[in-house]
């Protein structure tokens, strides 16, 4: 999966949010029929059937054609239909005379503002609400009062405050879907950046480790074979002939691949210790042998096996004793091996850095996983224990804030995340909208500080502070049904601060829609029963209260019962699809990310893979084909393979030293006859080109200048007050001097 083929969050998101608000302007248009048709009888019908036209052709192309439709076609009709909504209004004026209003009537055509606005940022962007909105709140403002005439500036400021900050709450809604998906395709591109950087930092690790065991078990073993001149011409170009196939088959990769069973990586130990010595017992214990292990993690295993059994039959028994040995493996939630021999042991303090097969192949290849472990046990003449734990389960990439390629659920964001629910913008704009629709009651109360009035005020200024409180996700269920009940409550409140009203108005209810908003956020915060159990219960308190009054359930009533069941509709179905695209955005992030490693470490295997075949072709690659054909071989070929293996050796212990200046000079100083130890003990891993420059070249100055003896360098630890030291030894014994390298401030 390339760049390209990763799903683009953003587009989906505005797809869902053009297809919602598409669909919401529909529904609120159908809501309106009975009052359309009656424009129809009574009004110009040029005019009504123009309003109707560029109000629900473009809505319903967005509803029925959004998920398919390109982005460019969304944003064109995004683009028709605010530019036809801009246009209504002026023609109002030339269609209609002033104060075409009837008792209870109401301009049908501006219902869709909330989704005019959400389409303002679908066809321009975000940043044209601010142009577009103020523009769009005057001419709102200008409808209403040519519509109604004799009403006051209070009437219509309260009516363009509660109507503008709701369809600008709404289309926040959707701004933060889109933007909160790009959010999310930014993440995830950085995430697989640094989940690929990582992979090939630790494939780097591993894979040097895996090939600087080969060249251990065959490339030096052959030229050792060839150098030494102790063993005859056939055990030389066996020795010759099985590294050239180890060469030839170097660039493959690793033998398993994927998942193993537990039993198949038995099988093949058993196989494998059978190979190397017949006399072994073997105990494997496979408590579940169809448990499946990381193919990388048990071809670990059977290297670290293969390994630990090659070094007990080259040193247990050197004086030809019979050498007893055990192999004990145990395969459950990590693999458990203990190699155990009875040979001539050795003293752990005695052990030279330069024995690859401890050093390299077995720790090196062990270090490089997390969660690894190898210990070695012994002593002279009580024989060998060698004992290793090694993870089943995949390495985990971090990927930088304590999240891991194998645990997504770490790093998935929630719909409130997304939505930017917890922003102080989120909380502005909706007490703001809480406070214009706070003032619809205003001409019916008795007065602003009427006891139920305040307390309706607060109960829903505290839902709308709860609402926005980051909590986990879903919001606890105590919380929400407290926040339900709080809204239902205000509702009561509502209804007891206008118990001397007797006719339909707007102040009788004014928390009903409101309270519809809330329970919609709610249902985002993936709470969908509190919700609608609050929507029912304050649908039967205003019906309740319509009924105690006596006016009958008129358009009023019926309006916004229909207008607040619709807006919830939507909105729950904005959740649910909300919810799950980011469900499936975190399920598509994680596999776009272990992709992304898993490109990332194959890129490293084959650049390490290369590069040592390349190095091999020039340095051992002949030499080797001629010990594999030559019957018998003469001092200076001898002399070539002791000094090839030094340079391999060299370049698997001192890594940080191995230049070719610094192998070149070694390799003369040896062919003087000078004894010359290269050591890495890492404090150059992490040093600039500058600093590992000084340090060769100090280390190339008493290369060049030593003419027998022995010289030894060696990198340091980190956290020394040096990074290298040189020791050489020219004459006696005593004449030993030590030469430091300063770190490099």
């Amino acid at each position: 999966m390339g760049d390209g083929d990763v799903v683009s969050t953003r587009e989906r998101m505005i797809r869902v949010v053009a297809c919602t608000t598409g669909a919401a302007g529909v529904v609120f248009l159908l809501t309106a029929i009975p009052m359309i048709v009656y424009r129809f009888r009574i009004g110009v019908v040029w005019f009504e059937t123009f309003a109707l036209a560029v109000s629900t052709i473009p809505a319903l192309l967005l509803a029925l054609g959004s998920i398919r439709m390109p982005l460019a076609w969304i944003r064109r009709t995004a683009a028709v239909l605010v530019l036809g909504q801009l246009s209504i209004i002026p023609l109002m004026t030339v269609a209609l005379p002033q104060g075409v209003h009837l008792q209870g009537d109401w301009p049908w055509f501006l219902a869709f503002t909330a989704p005019f606005i959400m389409q303002v940022a679908l066809a321009w962007g975000s940043r044209a609400l601010v142009y577009v909105v103020p523009i769009f709140a005057v001419m709102f403002g200008f409808a209403l009062w040519w519509w109604f005439a004799d009403v006051g500036a209070f009437f219509i400021a309260r009516n363009v405050a509660g109507i503008i900050a709701f369809a600008f709450m709404v289309a926040m809604v959707g701004i933060g879907a889109w933007s909160g998906g790009a959010v999310l395709d930014e993440e995830t591109r950085l995430l697989r950046a640094e989940a690929a950087a990582r992979a090939e930092v630790e494939a780097t690790v591993t894979e040097r480790a895996r090939l600087d065991g080969l060249i251990h078990d065959n490339v030096l073993a052959a030229l050792h074979a060839g150098g030494s001149g102790t063993e005859d011409s056939r055990t030389v170009q066996s020795a010759a002939a099985l590294a050239l196939d180890a060469l030839h088959t170097v660039s493959q990769p690793p033998q398993l691949d994927g998942w193993v069973s537990a039993s198949e990586v038995a099988a093949r130990l058993r196989t494998r210790c059978a190979e190397l010595d017949e006399s072994a017992v073997v105990v494997v214990r496979t408590p579940d042998p169809t448990a499946q292990i990381a193919a990388a993690m048990g071809q670990l295993f059977l290297e670290v096996v293969d390994e630990a059994l090659r070094n007990s039959l080259q040193h247990a028994g050197p004086d030809g004793r019979r050498v007893s040995r055990t192999v004990t493996v145990t395969i459950a939630s990590s693999a458990q091996l203990t190699v155990h021999d009875d040979g001539v042991g050795f003293d752990l303090s005695d052990v030279s850095p330069a024995r690859l097969g401890i050093s390299v192949v077995m720790r090196g290849r062990i270090a490089s996983v997390p969660g690894a472990r190898l210990t070695v046990d012994s002593a002279p003449h009580l024989g060998t224990t060698i004992s290793a734990s090694i993870p089943v389960q995949p390495t985990q990439i971090d990927i930088g804030d304590g999240s891991t390629v194998d645990s997504p659920r770490q790093w998935k964001r929630s719909a409130p995340d997304v939505l930017r629910l917890h922003s102080w913008g989120a909380g502005a704009v909706g007490i703001a909208y809480l406070a214009a629709v706070a003032a619809r009651p205003f001409q019916v109360i008795d007065h602003v500080f009427n006891g139920w009035y305040l307390s309706a005020v607060v109960l829903m200024a505290i839902s709308v502070v709860s609402l926005l409180i980051r909590t986990a996700d879903p919001m606890p269920l105590r919380l929400s049904w407290i926040l339900a009940g709080g809204t239902v409550v205000a509702a009561l409140c509502n209804v007891a601060a206008t118990a001397h009203i007797h006719m339909a108005n707007q102040g009788l209810m004014w928390v009903w829609g409101p309270g519809t908003v809330l329970m919609g956020f709610l249902t985002v915060r993936g709470r969908f029963l509190p919700a609608w159990a609050a929507e029912v219960a304050m649908t039967i308190t205003y019906c309740y209260a319509y009924t105690r009054i006596g006016v009958g359930f008129g358009s009023v009533f019926i309006s916004q019962l229909v207008f607040n069941l619709v807006l919830l509709i939507i909105f729950t179905l904005f959740a649910r699809t909300l919810r799950r695209i980011i469900g499936e955005v975190a399920a598509t992030r994680a596999l776009s990310v272990t992709l992304a490693a898993d490109r990332g470490r194959s890129q490293a295997q084959l650049r390490e893979r290369d590069a040592l075949l390349r190095y091999l072709d020039k340095a051992a690659l002949p030499l080797l084909e001629q010990l594999a054909t030559e019957a018998d071989t003469d001092e200076s070929t001898r002399g070539r393979a002791i000094l090839v293996e030094a340079r391999l050796r060299d370049r698997i212990l001192a890594r940080s030293l191995a230049s070719e200046r610094v192998l070149d000079a070694a390799e003369a100083a040896r062919a003087r006859g000078v004894e010359v130890s290269l050591l890495d003990e890492g404090a150059l891993d992490d040093a600039t080109e500058d600093v590992r420059s000084k340090v060769h070249s100090a280390i190339l100055d008493h290369l060049n200048a030593t003419r027998h003896g022995r010289i030894t360098a060696r990198v340091l630890p980190p956290g020394r007050d040096a990074l290298c030291t040189v020791l050489r030894s020219e004459g006696d014994e005593d004449d030993l001097t030590e030469v430091r390298v300063p770190v490099v401030k």
